[in-house]
């Protein structure tokens, strides 16, 4: 019984710290970074490795279930990419992410933990967490795209304008 409390205890005291983890990035999205790719494509890349390691030993049906979630995240970042941002400020570039997707993301870490703590058991609590972590993947690239496209038009803009 203590074992029990201890691990439950444990487990709240993690999900609590994934949850400030996420409201700390959502935060963190209204406030302008610092421009680089490997910034910007590094957390994306990191999710498709997850992703791909995850997928190992799943049926067909999940697999392809999880990539056409993150095509279609993919998409929906890119076309709806709203509060996406890029710009100079002090003669530096930086970039803006949007809140809505980091917000997104948020909710989906937290619950992928959630099922996977108390519904691991459930099979579709298995196939919930895949196919989160394949939205939120779409996600965060289609994000990491758009935010690429914007950093290649303002660049062709100030090559027209010289």
């Amino acid at each position: 019984m203590l074992q029990t409390a201890t691990a439950n205890s444990y487990t709240l005291i993690f999900l609590i710290i994934i949850v400030l983890m996420a409201a700390r990035r959502a935060g963190r999205a209204s406030t302008a970074s610092k421009f680089s790719l490997r910034r910007i494509f590094l957390r994306p890349v990191i999710y498709v490795a997850i992703a791909a390691a995850v997928s190992i030993g799943l049926s067909e049906y999940e697999i392809i279930s999880i990539v056409l979630l993150a095509l279609a995240g993919a998409y929906a970042a890119i076309s709806l990419s709203i509060g996406i941002e890029i710009s100079y400020i002090g003669g530096k570039l930086h970039y803006k992410r949007s809140r809505a997707i980091v917000l997104f993301w948020g909710i989906a870490v937290v619950l992928r933990y959630v099922f996977a703590m108390y519904l691991s058991t459930y099979a579709i609590a298995s196939i919930s967490i895949n196919l989160l972590l394949g939205a939120t993947t779409g996600l965060l690239v289609g994000e990491a795209i758009k935010i690429y496209i914007l950093y290649k038009k303002l660049k062709a803009k100030e090559t027209k304008s010289i």
